[in-house]
């Protein structure tokens, strides 16, 4: 589904997080990177798309009001992995995942059912994890079952936040190549915040950099990481590599002095 944003502002209290955002047509089978420093308006954006947090502004699904969706609705075509993934609870693996699936439909498992939710942990290479308590899982582990429950449903659009934050580099590298793939297969849209502007060059379609609530650059990775941008935004000097397929890589110099 086309996902587009327009004139999408929210507030915490006095504070403006996000202002005026503009995001054009995001197209399904493509996969977009959220980058920006801290507190630059990654997560508000993408609950805000969730309908978690409050905003004003519009936004749609292939041209329908986002808003106007019932959350039942609204969870049946997003998939969505939170910055912050829970440890208490007392279920196994698999039964987290099935929870996700099963939501708003009745409590009844059934072999579909379990086939299901043991592809995606298939696709996640943590399907030995199945019968584990949630609770016994490392922070890598718990992150992993989290993006199943994203995924179990296959949603239209996914939003990951942080979804590597827990990973050795092995795991992100597989994760994020999981979505790419996904995405490409299925038709996915996908929107995954970052903070590694590698993973985001070497991953995604396309990058939009949040920077004092507002869009400060959209574009192809190659469009976007700039020695500029990066000074402007990061306030790091950095210059820009290729690797053999022509992926930009960000090689930091050093921090700008503060102004």
């Amino acid at each position: 589904m086309k996902l587009e944003i327009l004139g999408l502002s929210s507030h915490y209290g006095r504070r403006t997080v996000l202002n005026g955002v503009q995001v054009p047509a995001i197209t399904p089978g493509s996969v977009t990177a959220l980058l920006g420093p801290n507190a630059a308006g990654k997560s508000t954006l993408l609950r805000s798309i969730l309908g978690l947090q409050a905003s004003k502004g519009t936004m749609t699904l292939d041209g329908a009001d986002l808003r106007k969706l019932s959350r039942r609705d609204r969870s049946a075509k997003i998939g969505y992995l939170p910055q912050d993934v829970g440890a208490r609870c007392a279920l196994t693996a698999i039964e987290v995942v099935l929870l996700a699936l099963k939501q708003g439909t009745g409590w009844a498992v059934d072999e579909q059912d379990l086939a299901a939710a043991h592809s995606v942990m298939d696709d996640l290479g943590i399907r030995a994890l199945s019968e584990r308590p949630l609770h016994e899982l490392s922070g890598g582990q718990r992150q992993l079952v989290a993006v199943a429950q994203s995924l179990v449903r296959r949603p239209q659009i996914l939003l990951l936040d942080e979804p590597t934050s827990a990973l050795d580099l092995h795991h992100q590298l597989d994760l994020l190549g999981l979505v790419q793939r996904l995405a490409r297969r299925d038709g996915l849209t996908a929107m995954i915040a970052l903070h590694d502007l590698n993973l985001a060059a070497r991953f995604a379609d396309r990058i939009i950099v949040l920077h004092g609530g507002k869009i400060a650059a959209d574009g192809t990775p190659a469009e976007v990481l700039t020695p500029k941008v990066i000074a402007d935004v990061w306030r790091v000097q950095a210059r820009i590599e290729s690797d053999r397929d022509g992926t930009p890589m960000v090689v930091p110099e050093g921090a700008l002095a503060a102004a």
